[in-house]
């Protein structure tokens, strides 16, 4: 107890400082401190009453703050997005900005926005809910400010009067997870989209399909049926039927990688970067319970029609490729041109998964004890001479220059602004970090 009061006396007093020596600059930091004190108290069980007291105190510290704070852009009143009022908004020269909208009858009651102005309209997108005013107000002004110091915008007029288009679902959905009666993960679905039942001949029931909502991480509703997803399972199983989502992907491409694909498979934040994640998978002790861990990246590009594709991409490649342990060693080796020379202590594979729109990058390691896979999920199909950084040979680069100039001559391709000229000293310091 000793121990758990000088830690949050500590936190306190920290919080204050930061709200003295560095007033509003501080205000989400403060916060952070807020929950971090409600965290350490009920991660180690102790009587909250008084601690939650002392980071009330801080959250009144920033009440304070932000009374003297005058919110960047103009205040607005009567713009519905989905029940959610916008209260207040910014837009910057370039038509994006962002909003700060209120729904008291919402569990999470206020929300910011990123948007954007195209045709007459403001598009809301990429959301941030909180069920606290103060944490979405720091929020709205975290995000402006951090926003005008990165593009050195400015702001301009809102458009009068503002017509909001409806709220487009950009936001990531929670995915639905379904099993077999071992636990043995089948596929993964977002919330929202269906499955097709297809019972054996003797049943004489034609297939079906049936919308799925997300409820928990084990309970789903299926049609108008709330199910455990093992239930779910055996149920299926004890009538012979097989299950499967009802989108799937009619085209998908496997190959090995090439030398000019290596860049992709980095976590590479260059400009012209469209990757939207990356997802680690490995099959467990007994190399039949596929698992795999989903990290996305924070630049509003994984969409529910990426996501919903990813997830179909994943569906098919757990046919061959990604069904077990020994299918992906027996995929792998079966490919021997795959094979990347540069692990010297491992066996590890490159492929590139291409549909339509997007491509997928997947690198197999073939442990002998823990065998995984990452894949690098992009939001469209990338091209290496716009990504690759490092220094080409003078040839190459002058035929690269040449065909984008004509590309831009010819109306094919829309010419970049003017980018700033870079001293010596920062290209010879990013060569260096290449």
């Amino acid at each position: 107890m000793e121990v758990c009061n000088k830690t949050i006396e500590g936190l306190y007093l920290y919080g204050i400082e930061m709200s003295v020596a560095q007033g509003s600059d501080a205000m989400g930091a403060i916060l952070d401190v807020s929950d971090l004190i409600n965290e350490v108290a009920d991660k180690f069980g102790y009587p909250t009453a008084e601690y939650r007291d002392i980071a009330n105190q801080l959250l009144d510290e920033v009440r304070t703050l932000l009374m003297d704070y005058e919110l960047p852009g103009q205040s607005i009143e009567g713009d519905n997005v989905k029940n959610y009022i916008v209260k207040q908004a910014i837009l910057y020269d370039n038509d994006i900005g962002f909003a700060l909208a209120h729904n008291p009858e919402a569990v999470s009651p206020y929300v910011t926005w990123q948007m954007t102005y195209d045709e007459g309209k403001l598009d809301y997108y990429w959301g941030k809910y909180y069920s606290l005013e103060e944490n979405a107000l720091v929020n709205y002004i975290e995000r402006t400010t951090d926003y005008e110091n990165i593009y050195a915008v400015k702001e301009k007029a809102l458009p009068e009067p503002i017509v909001p288009e409806l709220l487009e679902e950009k936001e990531e959905k929670k995915l639905i997870q379904f099993i077999d009666s071992e636990y043995r993960e089948l596929f993964k679905i977002p919330d929202g989209e269906s499955i097709r039942v297809t019972y054996p001949p003797e049943d004489g029931r034609t297939p079906a399909e049936a919308s799925c909502k997300f409820l928990d991480e084990t309970h789903t509703q299926i049609g108008g049926t709330v199910y455990h997803i093992c239930q779910f399972a055996e149920r299926m199983e004890a009538l012979g039927a097989k299950y499967e989502p009802v989108n799937q992907l009619d085209i998908i491409t496997v190959a090995p990688q090439t030398i000019e694909d290596s860049i992709f498979f980095k976590a590479n934040r260059e400009e012209g970067n469209t990757c939207v994640g990356i997802v680690h998978g490995s099959f467990g002790n007994s190399g039949e319970h596929y698992h795999a861990d989903w990290n996305s990246w924070e630049n509003g590009l994984y969409t529910p029609k990426v996501q919903s594709e990813l997830q179909s991409v994943i569906y098919t490649l757990r046919h061959d490729m990604l069904k077990d342990k020994d299918s992906m060693s027996a995929y792998c080796k079966e490919r021997p041109e795959a094979r990347l020379p540069e692990y010297a202590t491992v066996e590890a594979y490159g492929f590139k998964v291409e549909t339509d729109a997007r491509q997928y990058f997947v690198r197999c390691t073939l442990e002998q004890s823990n065998p995984q896979f990452i894949m690098f999920a992009y939001a469209d199909k990338p091209t290496p001479s716009i990504m690759l950084v490092a220094e080409p040979p003078q040839a190459t680069k002058e035929k690269t220059y040449t065909s984008v100039l004509k590309a831009i001559e010819d109306g094919k391709k829309a010419p970049k602004p003017p980018r700033k000229e870079k001293s010596k000293a920062q290209h010879k310091s990013k060569e260096e970090e290449l």
